[in-house]
């Protein structure tokens, strides 16, 4: 696969990682065969045991529990306490809210932060696991909220203000793990790996006179073999010089 095509490929995982959270962490076999018709039944296991990685189930949530820290679960616990006493309106209610908010009401922007700052916390759970605590997340979230009501003026009508406000605190969220990690964003540490496995799976096929094993690669590259088994997924290349009867 070349670089162009990895490009497109990861728009079209954000795409579907997007809707995901959107849908409170979970995306539907029917829906990841809509965004990559291509993909045969290998490659779309690989594909969804990464979305799973992602903390994003198939079918179904996958319980926060099994993945999030001991330290994170007692903050967390203790952030919820304060959030009892949060008016969770209705969804009549929150779109009259939606309508008086795109015409500038202070109040009915108030009443939608509030509604939201739960959803804040669930998006905060999917992104825990990548070097920040899940209060970090939640307070860049709650920042993101509040300037998305600030932001409303680019929706053309009500169904856009949902999509914009969870898509700014899922930015927000990614930003800070961005900065955490010197910067560099999730979708170039997927092409510079996807890179380098590449170049090590191209330099031990000249050496043996054969395809490598799933196994053999990633014991010469460091990386595990689920890693190299996503990485399939995003490129073509790679395929061609990997022989992986496990995986079919």
């Amino acid at each position: 696969m070349q670089l162009a095509d990895q490009d497109e490929f990861l728009k079209k995982l954000d795409s579907l990682k997007e809707t995901a959270f959107l849908c409170g962490g979970v995306i539907t076999e029917e829906q990841i065969s809509e965004v990559f018709p291509e993909l045969d039944d290998a490659k779309k296991k690989y594909l969804e045991e990464y979305l799973k990685s992602q903390h994003i189930g198939i079918g179904e949530a996958i319980d926060p529990d099994s993945y999030m820290t001991g330290e994170d679960i007692n903050l967390l616990e203790m952030y919820m306490e304060s959030l009892d006493e949060t008016v969770r309106l209705s969804d009549s209610k929150k779109r009259v809210m939606m309508m008086d908010a795109l015409r500038g009401d202070k109040g009915a922007k108030n009443a939608l932060i509030s509604h939201y700052l739960p959803d804040v916390v669930d998006t905060a759970k999917l992104y825990t696991g990548q070097g920040v605590n899940i209060m970090d997340l939640i307070g860049e979230g709650n920042v993101a909220l509040a300037i998305a009501m600030q932001s409303l003026e680019v929706c053309e009508a009500i169904e856009d203000v949902e999509p914009l406000v969870m898509k700014m605190v899922m930015n927000a969220m990614e930003e800070c793990i961005g900065a955490e990690g010197n910067s560099e964003s999730i979708d170039e540490k997927v092409v510079e790996l996807t890179n380098k496995v590449l170049a090590k799976a191209k330099e031990m096929a000249d050496e043996l006179l054969r395809k490598v094993t799933v196994s053999e690669l990633a014991k010469e590259a460091d990386i595990s073999e689920k890693r190299i088994r996503e990485l399939l997924v995003i490129s073509k290349e790679l395929n061609d010089l990997i022989d992986d009867p496990d995986g079919e």
